[in-house]
């Protein structure tokens, strides 16, 4: 009897293990990093997202703080939730599980942008605060990308600020055959910089918050020979060419973010899932003189525009309901892709009024992103529920299964003392 309640008990561990969402780690001090974890903090709230509180590592508690309460609605982080960069080394404890043979119940979220924010006064007169060395061009932290791979983490989330930390970051993981990880790019010559005044405004959703409409494009071509049966892992996929610099706007550090994390919400995380050894997604602020066909979506705000024969509406603003569904099936009026909106009340319509438009002659009023469609190329997509915007179909289901972690540390290279990885 003795022994069948532990077993009982062993088993409801078990089942409790894998209903537990994974911990996103944040690893990294650049402004992206505080963004990244004031957007993983809103979603963990909700239920649909399949994570469990974010912890900050390495970042710099006074920055982050101020980030949260100023930007994020007067959040904040708790002492619990802020760890130094050695706590990487204490995986269990950070996490509260053990290591099992399927890897760690975690996330990393690996911000390697510079940190070019200059210390507050506070910080200079700290007579204790190490000042960190300046890091080289194209840096990546390969230590974390080992202990995650070590550890069997799910998946890693790499923000890069170009090219050549590219180059090295693709070193990195061609030396780490069990790790899965999705590194988001900005496209060559698109500079990332926090938007100045910039705060959280929308409903807390799974949709995310944007300042600019993105465009984005896989970033690896094929590989042309079939993977042999014995291999020791999967390749990894070439890298396609740049693409010329287009003069433009930079890329907002809070919209990296925002790809980063509705690439975790979305995109499956483990191999048994069928997660990719890698993915790579080159981001660019999307030109403002492309048209605005393919950004509207429902509860989009829009402003009516042009219209010849309903000039009542012109110059309206309202709120786009759903496609324009014709009794053929499509989405169209007259050959053009068409919505159905409701415009805001006024003066006579106290109800507002719905029409059939065009949307050549709808603008949208705030960046959106169509995620499905934008992350299509990446793997199944999680969507936007019709009948709940907190939920995800298809939903989370149990976490934890993954391949087993690659913990032979005779695969590691060694970091030098210029900063790059040196393969084995």
């Amino acid at each position: 009897m003795r022994w069948l309640r532990i077993l009982v008990a062993m088993a409801v561990i078990a089942a409790c293990h894998a209903l537990r969402p994974p911990t996103p780690l944040v690893v990294g001090s650049s402004p992206t990093s505080s963004f990244l974890f004031g957007k993983l903090q809103r979603a963990a709230q909700i239920a649909g997202a399949g994570l469990a509180k974010p912890k900050a590592v390495g970042n710099v508690e006074g920055r982050l703080q101020k980030t949260l309460w100023s930007q994020f609605g007067m959040s904040n982080a708790l002492n619990s939730d802020l760890l130094d960069r050695e706590s990487l080394s204490r995986l269990r404890s950070i996490v509260g599980t053990e290591v099992s043979s399927q890897g760690l119940d975690a996330l990393m979220f690996l911000d390697a942008l510079p940190d070019d924010t200059p210390p507050s006064p506070l910080e200079n007169l700290n007579p204790f605060r190490a000042k960190a060395p300046p890091r080289p061009p194209g840096w990546i932290d390969f230590d974390a990308l080992q202990i995650a791979a070590s550890s069997g983490m799910q998946h890693v989330y790499i923000a890069l600020v170009d090219g050549l930390a590219l180059e090295q970051c693709m070193i990195c993981l061609e030396a780490l055959p069990s790790l899965r990880a999705t590194v988001v790019v900005p496209e060559q010559g698109v500079a990332v910089a926090a938007t100045r005044g910039w705060y959280s405004i929308l409903p807390q959703d799974l949709e995310g918050e944007l300042t600019a409409t993105l465009q984005v494009r896989d970033g690896l071509g094929q590989i042309d020979e079939p993977i042999a049966e014995d291999a020791y892992a999967e390749p990894l996929p070439p890298l396609l060419p740049e693409r010329p610099p287009v003069p433009g706007p930079p890329l907002a550090a809070e919209d990296l973010a925002e790809v980063l994390v509705q690439c975790a919400l979305r995109l499956d995380r483990t191999a048994a899932d069928g997660a990719p050894r890698l993915r790579l997604l080159r981001v660019a602020p999307l030109s403002a003189a492309a048209e605005s066909a393919g950004l509207i979506r429902p509860d989009c705000r829009v402003a009516v525009n042009g219209l010849a024969d309903a000039t009542e509406f012109n110059g309206q603003l309202g709120t786009v309901l759903r496609a324009d569904d014709n009794m053929d099936g499509s989405v169209t009026i007259g050959g053009a892709p068409g919505w159905v909106v409701k415009t805001d009340p006024k003066r006579g319509l106290p109800l507002g009024k719905i029409k059939r438009i065009r949307a050549a002659n709808l603008e949208p009023l705030e960046p959106s992103a169509e995620w499905t469609s934008l992350l299509a190329p990446f793997g199944l997509v999680r969507a936007r529920d019709p009948s709940d915007p907190r939920a995800l179909v298809p939903e989370w289901g149990p976490f934890g299964a993954r391949a087993p972690a690659d913990v032979s540390p005779a695969t590691f290279g060694d970091t030098g003392e210029d900063g790059f990885y040196t393969p084995p």
